[in-house]
């Protein structure tokens, strides 16, 4: 399939989810009001180019195109998010600790292409907690882990990634496990710093988030990334030879 007919299927998904998250009625409105609105992938033509396909999976965001509430609400509410993605992705650099690593990864694992590499989320909305506080929505509430366990998984199953680096660091771990309950551990290589796993054929890969403070004299955060890219050039050694 083409990335057009892509995201035509996740387009569809899309809407039937957040209708049915619309019907449900799952979220008070208070809820809506401080729950961003959901994070949705806009697919590059470069990813089903790239020599290895890859995920790269945070947390959540940290603001979002407005909120639920209002998303719902819209007849049409996937465009503003498509953009906002595509928009983003587009930005000739980044000051996002995050994304910065995610162009290290798409430098040495994808050629340095633009969109060679696709940016998930484990959460798909963050929670506004007020000015200066974290976003942070884990174990905020079990229909947005449901909703999110079901975007992710419809996610992976239509793209069919080779790799998937979850960089969200351990604490969301109890998600992965969640949404794919199938995971099969390959080794510990560090206890909570970096986990190499399996969903069916999937080789995956989970560390730090990038923007995780680490105690002084401890292994830093960039040299888990080198791991892990050295780790899939060998693994995938004739896509990249």
């Amino acid at each position: 399939m083409s990335a057009g007919e892509v995201q035509e299927k996740l387009n569809a998904f899309y809407r039937q989810a957040l209708h049915e998250l619309k019907e449900a009625g799952g979220f008070t409105e208070a809820q809506q009001a401080k729950l961003s609105s959901p994070f949705l992938l806009n697919i590059s033509d470069e990813y089903f180019k790239a020599p290895v396909r890859i995920l790269f999976v945070g947390q959540e965001t940290a603001g979002w195109v407005g909120k639920l509430g209002s998303t719902l609400q819209k007849e049409e509410p996937l465009i503003p998010l498509l953009e906002n993605y595509a928009r983003l992705m587009r930005m000739p650099r980044w000051r996002s600790a995050f994304l910065k690593k995610y162009r290290l990864v798409e430098q040495k694992l994808g050629g340095g292409i633009r969109g060679s590499i696709v940016w998930s989320n484990l959460q798909r909305m963050d929670v506004d907690r007020g000015a200066g506080r974290s976003r942070n929505s884990r174990k905020y509430s079990d229909h947005l882990d449901a909703f999110s366990d079901k975007l992710f998984r419809y996610e992976v199953e239509l793209l069919q990634p080779d790799v998937i680096i979850f960089a969200c660091g351990p604490n969301y771990d109890h998600l992965i496990k969640r949404y794919f309950p199938e995971y099969k551990t390959d080794v510990v290589i560090e206890p909570r710093a970096l986990w190499r796993f399996n969903i069916g054929r999937i080789r995956c890969y989970r560390t730090w988030h990038p923007r995780t403070i680490r105690p002084k004299g401890a292994t830093k955060i960039k040299w888990y990334f080198q791991e892990i890219i050295a780790d899939v050039r060998e693994n995938f050694s004739g896509a990249y030879a």
